[in-house]
């Protein structure tokens, strides 16, 4: 969804980067064979999906729970709920790991949340394409509630995962 050419060569650096330096397992797991090319991978992947977000809790100990993603110029998407748990561990800790598995396309990515704020320049683009995808997943009724939401609540804590590792794979 909106990737420029420069937005899928990066996503295919990191696909190939990760799978070069990656153990014999997951090679196998993620082999050349059922493997998407950047281009694939955008195109397999539904709109909005539901993916398992790993964070780390203050103790150190993984927390993991299920949240809506999107592909947006290359990058997983993501929002928290404003007062959630998770919301201010990834602001302390930005680590995160999330997993998908869908009936197209798979993937594991390891790497650090970057949280999209007031002044980043793709604001309007993620607020405009998250509304576009929960009212075409739940119908129009879905965009009074949002702007509802977002006007009493606040928007949450939205940003993307910065790969350091992403591992894809064609179902």
């Amino acid at each position: 969804m909106h990737e420029t050419p420069d937005d899928l060569e990066r996503l295919q650096e990191v696909l190939d980067t990760s799978l070069a330096n990656s153990g014999t397992h997951i090679r196998s797991a993620f082999s050349q064979d059922n493997r998407p090319t950047a281009r694939e991978l955008v195109d397999s992947l539904p709109g909005l999906f539901e993916m398992h977000l790993a964070v780390i809790a203050g103790d150190g100990a993984p927390l993991v729970a299920p949240v809506d993603g999107f592909l947006l110029r290359g990058w997983i998407c993501l929002g928290l709920p404003p007062q959630s748990v998770r919301a201010s561990l990834v602001r302390r800790d930005p680590r995160v790991s999330a997993s998908y598995i869908g009936t197209t396309a798979s993937f594991i990515v390891h790497g650090s949340f970057v949280e999209i704020d007031d002044e980043h320049p793709d604001l309007d683009l993620y607020k405009d394409s998250a509304r576009a995808l929960y009212v075409a997943e739940y119908g129009s009724w879905f965009d009074s509630y949002l702007t509802q939401k977002w006007e009493t609540e606040g928007r949450g804590t939205v940003g993307v995962i910065e790969p350091r590792k992403l591992f894809a794979k064609r179902e």
